[in-house]
């Protein structure tokens, strides 16, 4: 197992029985499974620090957050079907995913899954109701009244 690349794991039989004589060879041979990988891009606008979002395999405890420039991966994964989600909780305030928050991707060892897109835009600014107030026009009467000395 130590001596196994990173990238593979031991198949579902990783336990042998091995008749072992002396002065001969004994052998006997294992299945292993070649894992996949699954990459990514988050897009957002200039300047938008997305370093901290994160980015999940659903239903797994798997997750990952991007380099500066929006490129996630997930690496060693079995081969198979996959939700992947951004944390809408983690995005930068004042932004929302622009694209579904969570995107169902295949992972294969053979066949490389195109890259998963999420992107973020701003955040529409709620226009805030405008009251109109009535204008009352206020009268004030000199002092004194009717001008008399």
């Amino acid at each position: 197992m130590e001596e196994l690349p990173a990238d593979y794991e031991p198949g579902p039989a990783n336990i042998a029985r091995v008749s072992v004589e002396p002065r001969a060879i004994a052998r006997t041979d294992f299945n292993v499974l070649r894992l996949a990988n699954l990459a990514g891009m988050i897009v957002a606008p200039k300047d938008v620090q997305i370093e901290n979002v994160v980015v999940r395999l659903v239903g797994t405890k798997v997750y990952t957050t991007p380099y500066a420039d929006g490129t996630f991966s997930f690496y060693n994964l079995r081969e198979g079907q996959y939700e992947v989600e951004i944390d809408v909780e983690t995005v930068p305030e004042g932004y929302l995913p622009a694209s579904p928050a969570r995107v169902p991707v295949a992972a294969s060892s053979t066949n490389p899954a195109p890259p998963i897109g999420f992107e973020l835009k701003l955040k529409p600014q709620v226009e805030k109701p405008v009251r109109e107030m009535l204008k009352q026009e206020i009268h004030i009467n000199a002092p004194g009244g009717s001008g008399r000395r």
